[in-house]
């Protein structure tokens, strides 16, 4: 059955968030906690990085916080009051005709088709018109209640497999510290070496007269710059690869299996290992990959430690580039290592090998999870459930 259905505006009070003076910003908890957006957005409630003295608009202890611009469609709960800043809008619900928290999931459900509203050339962003003519289902109260109820476990169980994915990431980096604690601290006295002395290659990716607009193509060899570098995995894009004919030219540049690419540019720490299935990727403009010494080091051991945070924060300061971190040739030879030997730094490979097949599991279920949910959703916004 179908629901009748009242734009929002009639059943919602919407409250279009506001820049407050300038003068009025601090980090120093006075005030009110502003939210300006999807920056300042946790998991359910706020996390807030800056408060103002002159707050201009006001969300109240339950109400939903949206995204309106940029991340247009993420929500959040009030869990006291805030300053809503001018990326974010507030929605109370008319407790005479819609349920709170049933309105909360029909956002959630909604997120799409309120972006595809967004207009703007730097970033797009809806407007309180665009929010006030949607469109909500209302079934009576009691049925909005019990719809929301039933979203509320399939959202729980959802999270639960994130989580258990989350907790899996941080078991690897707590085992890491525990076998061999700080790469930079060295608590546990390894032996040092650097970088340079450890492995057989250090190459930096092409230089921009090395490659044209021309040379980029679509559906051909996957080139790989930092953004294609997350959670320490490999994501290439398909509408950025490089031609076969130039591929060919520049074989100094292709990746091979166990080999460590790393993000040279910008966040600093963004590296992977090469697997099976990125052998003979392109190595891009802002990368460099590492080729193992496989005697010496594990390649698994040493993404670790280019990744852990001391070691990050190492390359942040070592880094060159006024707007934009960039690492070179000799700041990476100088990177320090701890040397356990290899066996033990194997043990270690073959653990996270281990861990990762666990996540890759966990993924597919958590992906058949979401598809679920997003099928209860549909139904439940129908008037199947």
């Amino acid at each position: 059955m179908s629901y009748p259905s009242k734009k929002l505006e009639e059943v919602c009070k919407i409250t279009m968030g506001q820049a407050p003076e300038g003068d009025s910003y601090n980090t120093d908890n006075e005030g009110l906690a502003l939210i300006a957006g999807a920056g300042d957005f946790g998991e359910k409630f706020p996390k807030p990085k800056k408060y103002t003295t002159k707050p201009s608009k006001k969300s109240e202890k339950g109400e939903i916080i949206l995204c309106i611009r940029a991340t247009i469609g993420d929500v959040n709960i009030s869990d006291k009051e805030y300053c809503l800043g001018r990326g974010v809008a507030g929605l109370v619900a008319d407790e005479k005709e819609l349920n709170q928290f049933y309105l909360w999931h029909w956002l959630k459900f909604s997120a799409n088709y309120l972006k595809s509203k967004g207009k703007g050339a730097t970033f797009l962003q809806v407007t309180k018109q665009d929010i006030a003519s949607l469109e909500i289902p209302l079934p009576p109260l009691s049925e909005q209640k019990r719809i929301a109820e039933i979203l509320d476990k399939a959202d729980e169980l959802r999270q639960k497999r994130q989580q258990s994915i989350e907790k899996l990431d941080e078991l690897l980096q707590a085992t890491f510290i525990d076998m061999f604690g700080d790469p930079l601290t060295n608590q546990k006295n390894w032996e040092i070496s650097k970088l340079v002395n450890e492995i057989e290659l250090i190459q930096i990716g092409p230089f921009g007269t090395q490659l044209h607009q021309e040379d980029y193509v679509e559906n051909s060899i996957p080139l790989i710059n930092p953004s294609h570098i997350r959670n320490g995995k490999i994501f290439p894009d398909n509408k950025l690869t490089v031609s076969e004919e130039k591929y060919h030219q520049l074989p100094q540049y292709h990746m091979k299996t166990n080999d460590v690419i790393v993000g040279r540019r910008g966040e600093m720490g963004r590296c992977a290992v090469v697997t099976e299935r990125e052998n003979g990727y392109f190595c891009g403009t802002g990368s460099l990959f590492l080729r193992m010494n496989e005697k010496n080091l594990n390649a698994t051991f040493l993404s670790f430690i280019l990744s852990s945070n001391s070691i990050k924060k190492l390359l942040e300061n070592s880094s060159q580039g006024v707007t934009m971190a960039n690492l070179n040739k000799k700041i990476v030879s100088e990177i320090p290592l701890i040397m356990p030997n290899i066996d033990l730094q194997s043990k270690f490979g073959e653990f996270v090998d281990s861990i990762n097949l666990q996540k890759q599991r966990l993924k597919v279920q958590s992906k058949q999870q979401e598809n679920l949910f997003q099928s209860l959703q549909q139904r439940a916004f129908n008037g199947e459930l």
